[in-house]
């Protein structure tokens, strides 16, 4: 699953290349050692105040990007699903990480860049939930469990929808941000020449 987590991925190497540039190449090992002890799930009090003590006293080597977003953890607890084979967890995989890169995220604004995470997050919960419904319908199911499925196909669907709709939404009000903007540095060229001009006529 290399791939679902390449920003994760270029996370770490962006936080390994600022701890580097600044001449403190050991402090990434030791975050790692900290980080470790500190993961654990009865993790001592000392050891994850050590992580914060360190997370600060390097704030500007930003170690915390070693650790993927919430989108990305989410992408993952995912595609762990047990009932997901091996094959289609690692295609599935790529498959989402060249969907945020069709989507545009790497030159992305911030604001973009949270909505693509969303929208693919929603994308492979919808075709998880897809793939379910398909193979419960070789199975003997009860109604119930039968309208439980599609209410859940339903509710992915219409996130999904609102998702691609809102990224949709912003990136158009971007676009007509930058619009305005354009237009109005040209009118406030066209008023500088105008002005020039005009003085250069006064004083001919």
């Amino acid at each position: 699953m290399s791939q679902a987590g390449s920003t994760g991925s270029e996370d770490v190497t962006r936080a390994a290349a600022t701890v580097v540039a600044s001449g403190e190449a050991d402090i990434f090992d030791k975050f790692n050692q900290v980080l470790h002890r500190a993961a654990k799930k009865n993790a001592k009090p000392a050891d994850v105040q050590a992580l914060r003590e360190l997370l600060d006293e390097h704030a500007d080597a930003q170690l915390w990007r070693c650790i993927g977003g919430l989108a990305q953890s989410a992408e993952l607890a995912l595609l762990a699903n047990d009932n997901i084979p091996p094959v289609l967890r690692e295609c599935w995989a790529r498959r989402l990480a060249a969907l945020r890169d069709e989507l545009g995220d790497k030159d992305a604004p911030q604001a973009e860049r949270l909505l693509i995470a969303h929208a693919a997050l929603c994308w492979l919960r919808l075709s998880l939930l897809e793939v379910f419904a398909g193979q419960s319908l070789n199975q003997s199911i009860s109604l119930p469990q039968a309208m439980f499925t599609e209410k859940r196909l339903e509710v992915a669907q219409r996130r999904f929808t609102r998702a691609v709709e809102s990224l949709a939404k912003v990136r158009a009000l971007t676009a007509a941000t930058r619009l305005i903007e354009s237009r109005t540095e040209a009118a406030s060229a066209a008023k500088r020449v105008n002005n020039v001009r005009t003085v250069n006529a006064l004083t001919a």
